[in-house]
């Protein structure tokens, strides 16, 4: 019976409640010696911890899914990568050289993410998808930390409609201060760059970091760079 449901029997006919559950009448046993009953209190705490058990499983792997992450018993959950970025990962003979863990391992990203709640198995996955991020868009380690530190200072005060907007228009004149004639050919590279990865698109959205003015010229300055290079 479900715990929202509460039943109320004043004088109950058991064999007749019996009856309507399995379909046959049944007599009342005997009361259970002590021994029985503390075995039946046993399997009753087992179950329970099973049941609790059950119920966290299940509540990690919706949050797993949610995240677009998948896991396998005795592993950390791993990201799915858009078939693109994996083509592009595969294509740069430098990141088998150089992992992306290793080159960004002295970037905060971790320490960011101290206050946030969330499963560790979940933070660890992020922060290593991170690095693979910057590696992607060709960020200096300096150029990490610096996006860590923006998002960091972005997130410690709630967003709301208006400082969205007036961070929108901070970063188009951030843009022609930095890019002068070329501002709206920076930010449409800055938005090509962006958009070829659908999850990072999504997180600068959803988070309004993608309207914040250092991180839209960082970004416009890290894509006329890949522009240049040939990788965009």
């Amino acid at each position: 019976m479900s715990d929202d449901i509460q039943a109320v029997f004043e004088g109950p006919d058991l064999n007749a409640i019996a009856d309507r559950l399995w379909g046959k009448p049944a007599e009342l046993a005997a009361p259970p010696d002590a021994a029985e009953a503390a075995a039946q209190l046993e399997r009753g705490a087992a179950i329970n911890e099973r049941t609790a058990a059950d119920k966290a499983d299940a509540a990690r792997k919706e949050s797993f899914e949610q995240h677009g992450l998948w896991k396998t018993p005795g592993e950390l959950p791993k990201t799915e990568v858009p078939d693109n970025i994996k083509a592009l990962r595969e294509a740069d003979a430098e990141r088998r050289l150089y992992t992306a863990e290793k080159t960004y391992s002295g970037v905060q990203i971790e320490s960011a993410m101290e206050t946030t709640e969330g499963d560790p198995a979940i933070k660890a996955v992020v922060a290593r998808e991170t690095r693979e991020i910057f590696a992607d868009i060709g960020a200096s380690t300096d150029d990490a930390q610096q996006i860590i530190d923006a998002a960091s200072r972005f997130s410690a005060e709630p967003i709301t409609p208006e400082r969205d907007a007036s961070n929108a228009n901070d970063a188009i004149d951030a843009l022609n201060r930095e890019f002068g004639n070329d501002a709206a050919d920076a930010l449409k590279a800055a938005q090509k760059m962006v958009l070829r990865d659908p999850r990072l698109a999504r997180i600068l959205d959803e988070s309004r970091l993608g309207n914040d003015p250092l991180i839209v010229v960082k970004l416009a300055q890290l894509a006329r760079s890949q522009r240049a290079r040939g990788k965009l």
